[in-house]
Protein backbone atom coordinates (compact mmCIF):
# COMPACT_ATOMS: atom_id res chain seq x y z
CA UNK A 1 0.00 0.00 0.00
CA UNK A 2 0.82 3.26 -0.86
CA UNK A 3 1.69 6.08 1.41
CA UNK A 4 -0.47 9.08 0.59
CA UNK A 5 1.07 12.30 2.07
CA UNK A 6 -1.63 15.01 2.60
CA UNK A 7 -0.63 18.46 2.50
CA UNK A 8 -1.57 20.88 4.96
CA UNK A 9 -3.40 24.25 4.42
CA UNK A 10 -2.56 27.98 6.05
CA UNK A 11 -6.56 28.65 5.81
CA UNK A 12 -7.64 25.66 7.64
CA UNK A 13 -5.93 27.47 10.66
CA UNK A 14 -7.28 31.06 10.94
CA UNK A 15 -9.70 30.22 12.77
CA UNK A 16 -7.57 29.07 15.92
CA UNK A 17 -5.50 32.27 14.71
CA UNK A 18 -8.30 33.99 15.01
CA UNK A 19 -9.79 33.06 18.07
CA UNK A 20 -6.03 33.44 19.85
CA UNK A 21 -5.29 37.01 18.67
CA UNK A 22 -9.15 38.19 18.76
CA UNK A 23 -8.96 37.01 22.80
CA UNK A 24 -5.14 37.88 23.49
CA UNK A 25 -5.98 41.11 21.52
CA UNK A 26 -8.74 42.26 23.25
CA UNK A 27 -7.30 41.35 26.85
CA UNK A 28 -3.58 43.45 26.26
CA UNK A 29 -6.36 46.13 24.57
CA UNK A 30 -8.43 46.93 27.25
CA UNK A 31 -5.81 45.76 29.83
CA UNK A 32 -8.43 43.36 31.65
CA UNK A 33 -8.79 39.68 30.18
CA UNK A 34 -12.07 38.89 31.64
CA UNK A 35 -13.66 42.21 29.76
CA UNK A 36 -14.19 39.43 26.74
CA UNK A 37 -15.22 36.14 27.75
CA UNK A 38 -13.91 33.61 25.76
CA UNK A 39 -17.12 31.74 24.75
CA UNK A 40 -17.64 34.89 22.93
CA UNK A 41 -14.31 34.80 21.33
CA UNK A 42 -14.72 31.33 20.42
CA UNK A 43 -18.25 31.81 18.81
CA UNK A 44 -16.25 34.08 16.41
CA UNK A 45 -13.83 31.88 15.60
CA UNK A 46 -16.46 29.09 14.75
CA UNK A 47 -18.30 31.30 12.25
CA UNK A 48 -15.57 32.42 10.86
CA UNK A 49 -15.29 28.43 10.03
CA UNK A 50 -18.12 28.55 8.89
CA UNK A 51 -17.61 31.01 6.18
CA UNK A 52 -14.37 29.98 5.02
CA UNK A 53 -15.30 26.33 4.23
CA UNK A 54 -17.69 25.89 1.21
CA UNK A 55 -19.56 22.59 2.54
CA UNK A 56 -23.27 22.77 3.31
CA UNK A 57 -24.36 24.30 6.55
CA UNK A 58 -25.23 20.93 7.66
CA UNK A 59 -21.95 19.16 6.65
CA UNK A 60 -19.97 21.94 8.44
CA UNK A 61 -22.14 21.41 11.76
CA UNK A 62 -21.46 17.32 11.34
CA UNK A 63 -18.17 17.74 11.27
CA UNK A 64 -17.52 20.27 14.06
CA UNK A 65 -19.57 17.72 16.30
CA UNK A 66 -17.69 14.67 15.25
CA UNK A 67 -14.51 16.72 15.50
CA UNK A 68 -14.85 18.07 19.14
CA UNK A 69 -16.30 14.10 20.11
CA UNK A 70 -19.70 12.92 21.28
CA UNK A 71 -22.42 14.44 19.25
CA UNK A 72 -24.90 14.87 21.69
CA UNK A 73 -22.45 15.82 25.00
CA UNK A 74 -20.92 18.75 22.37
CA UNK A 75 -24.58 20.13 21.34
CA UNK A 76 -25.12 20.76 24.65
CA UNK A 77 -21.81 22.29 25.35
CA UNK A 78 -22.60 24.50 22.00
CA UNK A 79 -26.64 25.07 23.25
CA UNK A 80 -24.57 26.63 26.33
CA UNK A 81 -22.43 28.61 24.73
CA UNK A 82 -24.65 30.17 22.82
CA UNK A 83 -27.04 30.71 25.29
CA UNK A 84 -24.22 32.51 27.56
CA UNK A 85 -23.43 34.70 24.33
CA UNK A 86 -26.89 36.03 24.39
CA UNK A 87 -27.03 36.44 28.29
CA UNK A 88 -24.11 38.42 28.21
CA UNK A 89 -24.95 40.59 25.43
CA UNK A 90 -28.30 41.34 26.32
Amino acid sequence: MEHLAKKGNFVTLLPLLFFVVYFLGAGIYLDDFYALLAPIAVIMGIILAFFLFREPVEAKVSTLLKGCGDDKIITMCLIYLLAKCVHCCV
